[in-house]
Parts: C-alpha cells; sequence; structure tokens
C-alpha cells in the first residue's frame, strides 16, 4: 500500500541488515542453486531478487555487506559473470607469471635435443622408425609427434628460449580451453579456479622442460570441448590427432565411445570411430609404407619396459616386482575392472522417463540399459530444443565420465613419470568438487598431490602418498552423484530429472 501510495513513503530498511534488501540477510545474497535456477545467467536471478524487493545501491552498502555479497558471488559456482571475470583474470596473471619464470629461472634440458634430433632425422628425408633417434633413444612416439616438433622447429630454429615462448602460449592456450571447460559445467565455485595455476610441477613442465605432453593434452582438452558442443566426428579427429602425438591419450577412448552412445547414434559412433582410424592410418603413411613394423613397433609399444628409478606412483613396489610381467597384468586387470565399475554403476545411468515434475525419477543402469536404449540411426537431436539446465547436467555428464575414466588408467598405470602429472592435473578440481568430500579435504587432497608430485626423485614415502590420493580420489568420483541422461522429447520445455 505503501508503494502505491500518493505520499510516496517507501518500504523500511530491514533492522540491522546495513541497508540490505530482505533477500540477503545476515550472510550476503543469495544465488540460487536449486535445479530451477541451474541453468539461469546471475542477471536473471538478480532480477528476480530484485523484483521480490529493492536493494539499496552498492555506494550505500556497508563494506561487510559488499564483501559479504562479492564471496557469495564467488563461491556460487553457477554465477556465470563471477566465474568469467575470475577466469580472464586468472588466465592473464597466469600467462604473466610463465614469462617471468622464462626470465628467471634457469631452463633445465631433458627431452627438448633429443625432439631436435628426431626432427632433423625425419626433415633429411628419414623413414624408418629404427633409425629416427635422438639423446634419449629412439624415437617412440606416433608420427604426429614429429610433424608438431617439425613446426616448432621451423618456427625456433631450435634455439631454446624461443620454444620456450611457444611453450608459454601453449600453456595459455590449455589454460584458456581448461577455463572454457569449467564455465561450461559450473561445478567448481570462482574462487577455486585459482587451483588451476598453483601447480608448481605443471608450470615446469609446460615453460622448463618442453614435453610433448603439453601438446597432446591441448589437443585433448579442445576435443573434448568439442564433445560437449555436440561436434562428435571433429571431436574424434582431433583426439587421433593428439593419439598421435602421445599414446597416452588412449586413455579417454572409453569414456569417449560411451558418451558416443549415450548422446549420439550408433551410426554416429561408428562414423567418428572411423575418422579417428583414418587420421591415425593418414598420419603415419609415410612410414608404415616404409617399414610398417619398425613404425608399429616403436610407436605403439604397449609392453615397453620402464626404469623403476624414474617411477613415481610406485616407487614402494621392490624393483624385481615392478619389472615383472605379472605385475604389469595385475595392473592391466584393475584399469579394465575400474572401468566396468564405473560404467556399470555410475556412466551408464538412465532416467526410466523423462519427468517434468519436481518428483523423483527410478533409474536403470548398466551396460545393458545403455545398449537397449541406444539409437541405431536416427539422426541426433537438436541441442538448440534443450534448456539450460538440460546444458548444465549434459557437459557435467561428459566431463565427470572423461575425467574419472582417465583417472581409472593413470591410478593403475604400470608407471608414471613427472610429466605425466600435465595428463590429469587439470582434472582433479572438477572431480573432487563432483565427490561428496568437505572442502577441506578436497583442498587436503590436491597439496598432497602436488606434494607427492614435487619430491625428486621420488620415494617410498611420495609414491604411496600419491596412489593413496589416486584412489581416494577415485573413490569420489565414484561415489559423486549419478546424473541421470535422458534426451528430452523435441519440441516440448521442461526438465529432465
Amino acid at each position: 500500500k505503501n508503494l502505491g501510495s500518493a505520499t510516496g513513503s517507501t518500504l523500511p530498511k530491514e533492522p540491522g541488515a546495513g541497508g540490505m534488501g530482505p533477500s540477503e540477510g545476515h550472510h550476503g545474497p543469495r544465488h540460487p542453486r536449486s535445479r530451477k535456477n541451474l541453468g539461469k545467467s546471475p542477471g536473471t536471478a538478480a532480477l528476480n531478487t530484485k523484483a521480490a524487493s529493492p536493494e539499496a545501491p552498492a555506494a550505500q552498502r556497508s563494506p561487510a555487506s559488499l564483501m559479504r555479497s562479492i564471496w557469495g558471488r564467488l563461491t556460487d559456482p553457477s554465477d556465470r559473470a563471477a566465474a568469467s571475470t575470475v577466469a580472464v583474470l586468472l588466465w592473464l596473471g597466469d600467462v604473466a607469471l610463465c614469462c617471468l619464470i622464462v626470465w628467471k629461472v634457469p631452463y633445465t634440458e631433458i627431452d627438448w635435443e633429443a625432439y631436435m634430433s628426431q626432427v632433423l632425422g625425419f626433415l633429411a628425408g628419414e623413414r624408418d622408425y629404427f633409425n629416427l633417434k635422438g639423446g634419449t633413444g629412439p624415437c617412440v612416439y606416433p608420427a604426429g609427434h614429429l610433424y608438431m616438433f617439425s613446426l616448432i622447429f621451423k618456427i625456433t630454429g631450435g634455439e631454446i628460449w624461443i620454444g620456450q615462448l611457444v611453450f608459454v602460449a601453449l600453456y595459455a592456450a590449455t589454460l584458456g580451453v581448461v577455463f572454457m571447460i569449467y564455465l561450461k559445467t559450473q561445478v567448481v565455485p570462482p574462487v577455486f579456479l585459482s587451483l588451476l595455476c598453483l601447480s608448481k610441477r605443471v608450470h615446469s613442465i609446460y615453460v622448463l622442460r618442453l614435453f610433448n605432453d603439453c601438446v597432446a593434452t591441448l589437443i585433448a582438452y579442445i576435443s573434448t570441448l568439442l564433445l560437449m558442443n555436440r561436434r562428435p566426428r571433429v571431436a574424434l579427429l582431433l583426439h587421433s590427432i593428439a593419439v598421435s602425438v602421445k599414446m597416452n591419450v588412449l586413455l579417454y577412448a572409453p569414456s569417449i565411445f560411451v558418451l558416443l552412445l549415450q548422446y549420439h547414434s550408433l551410426q554416429t559412433a561408428l562414423e567418428s570411430i572411423a575418422v579417428a582410424a583414418m587420421v591415425q592410418v593418414a598420419v603415419g603413411l609415410p612410414f608404415l609404407l616404409h617399414n610398417p613394423w619398425a613404425y608399429l613397433k616403436m610407436s605403439f609399444d604397449l609392453g615397453r619396459q620402464f626404469i623403476h628409478h624414474w617411477s613415481v606412483n610406485f616407487k614402494f613396489v621392490p624393483e624385481h616386482i615392478f619389472l615383472s610381467r605379472k605385475f604389469a597384468i595385475g595392473l592391466l586387470g584393475m584399469h579394465v575392472l575400474g572401468l566396468a565399475l564405473f560404467a556399470t554403476y555410475r556412466w551408464c545411468t538412465f532416467s526410466k522417463e523423462v519427468s517434468y515434475t519436481n518428483g523423483p525419477t527410478q533409474h536403470e543402469k548398466g551396460l545393458t540399459i545403455l545398449f537397449k536404449r541406444m539409437r541405431l540411426w536416427r539422426k541426433d537431436e537438436d541441442q538448440n530444443d534443450w534448456s539450460d539446465e538440460d546444458r548444465v547436467r549434459m557437459n557435467q555428464h561428459m566431463a565427470w565420465v572423461l575425467a574419472s575414466g582417465q583417472l581409472v588408467g593413470v591410478a593403475f598405470a604400470r608407471s608414471l613419470h613427472y610429466q605425466f602429472y600435465s595428463w590429469y592435473f587439470h582434472s582433479l578440481p572438477l572431480l573432487l568438487w563432483m565427490a561428496p568430500f568437505h572442502t577441506w579435504f578436497r583442498l587436503l587432497l590436491l597439496l598432497a598431490v602436488e606434494v607427492s608430485w614435487n619430491v625428486f626423485p621420488s620415494t617410498t614415502r611420495s609414491s604411496v602418498l600419491l596412489c593413496l590420493c589416486h584412489l581416494s580420489i577415485l573413490l569420489g568420483a565414484f561415489l559423486a552423484q549419478p546424473l541421470s541422461v535422458g534426451l528430452r522429447p523435441s519440441g516440448r520445455k521442461g526438465k529432465a530429472h
């Protein structure tokens, strides 16, 4: 009545609220995190709040109230505006830090000269993989590695300091793509995106060691982003290119196959896999025509023996056991078992029927249900008809499946060398914030993983700690709330639970 009266009187401020609107209370503004508002932009949420009650201008609010408001936005994973701002600031700061590291910290030679020797042999016309060698031994990577570092050689002329600047650019591009993935998933609060920039070991891998893992990782993340944007064929093309640089990217393959069947038709899955296979043939063709056995043996040697001294994850295992075939077979069995458990009980969880109410739905689980519900030849559904919540939940599910599937492979890898940390470091915050853990425990696990990777050379204690961290994060990923994935019927608006 007062608002509509001729006297022009206004609603009184809430007592003790420091000029805040009724929607804020003593803990800052509330940012909706329910299913209803998960996909809405912060601007929409703000409009709804203002419609309920007027807020005082920021200039009239107390400093404590303003700080609570800022902190509320920084801890709300669905606040896209805050997350985007934080990501841009972190990206700029981290790129500047990388340049400072190149300027101030001495470079450490490990594999750069070997890469350049292999490239020089390739550019000189050598096509026999048995004869492509460097200072650290023969070339044991697929042909994509030679193509990528041939390009880098032409840019740098073999000069290390220029190569470091190239890898600063690779780091910046990788971090940018990772931030885009995190913004699409809305899992990690904006303030904790800073965790993606705090690894001493990862900075060292990129700008002080110049490993080919960095090139493969960037291409793999771009492939992940394309998969989230429902571009499966292009995503598989890039995934195959990443595999041609370094074979570790194959750890994503089981997860990608499951996602192709869940979100696309069998026809799309087969076409995408065919594209990936053709890329491998095209990349290796010059070497396959010359000496196919040499190329396949050196590039895709799954039985390669690792050196116990450089193992970061299994230094506590006696060397004779570490080198034994039984140990390798046992780890392979654990890898397969881990993938089977995730695929059966977590990844392939569907809603029995699409619901447009707030009530719970029953769930079906398992690979059998995946193949039962699989579409064979139908055209992929148009994502434009999906609600914002549908898209966010799809992105969360895809990122979770890819990251957990890769971590299963990392946890049961026969050996991890220091540069391998770049394979999965960026996915750890996402997995931990999807796990039912307290924030302090999440931070403790991240710190323990970082400490383990920074002990050089690795010790029994550091490798035991790393294995325990891997298993703990895997358990958290397994206990994460399963996301029911059901394609909403075309032309209808609503929420699928």
